[in-house]
């Protein structure tokens, strides 16, 4: 058998409530690594990419962007924003880009909302907005 690749890491992880990431720059996760080949026999699986930001509690204020990193196959993307449990924010500003999903991460007390502010303009989101975000 041909080895796993190594899941990529996370661009920003929060492990404590209630932070505010101000984003202006770029946030990427990691690329995971390539699947192992074998010879005669099955080769492995390839790792997963890392989310671009992760977090409970959290408010994202995004300007820049944000990504979530390639897996192995160099074709699945991760979430660009993975949030965990309690009250989460993500606010789009003009010059904001996505790439990947924005995402709770299953758990049922996840409350999310989706500010855009009417100045806006130009501001690009190249991806979902996903359940409990926009639908």
């Amino acid at each position: 058998y041909g080895g796993s690749g190594g899941a990529g890491g996370g661009g920003a992880y929060f492990a404590g409530d209630g932070a505010i990431l101000t984003n202006r720059g770029a946030i990427t996760g990691g690329t995971g690594g390539a699947a192992g080949v074998a010879n005669f026999s099955r080769s492995g699986r390839s790792g997963s990419g890392g989310s671009g930001v992760y977090g409970s509690n959290l408010t994202i204020i995004n300007a820049g962007s944000i990504s979530g990193g390639l897996s192995g196959d160099g074709a699945t993307r991760a979430n660009a924003v993975t949030f965990g449990a309690g009250d989460n924010v993500y606010e789009h500003r003009a010059g904001g880009s996505v790439t990947g999903a924005v995402v709770g991460d299953g758990e049922v007390d996840v409350r999310a909302s989706v500010r855009r502010r009417a100045t806006a303009a130009g501001a690009h989101i190249s991806s979902e907005i996903k359940n409990p975000f926009i639908g």
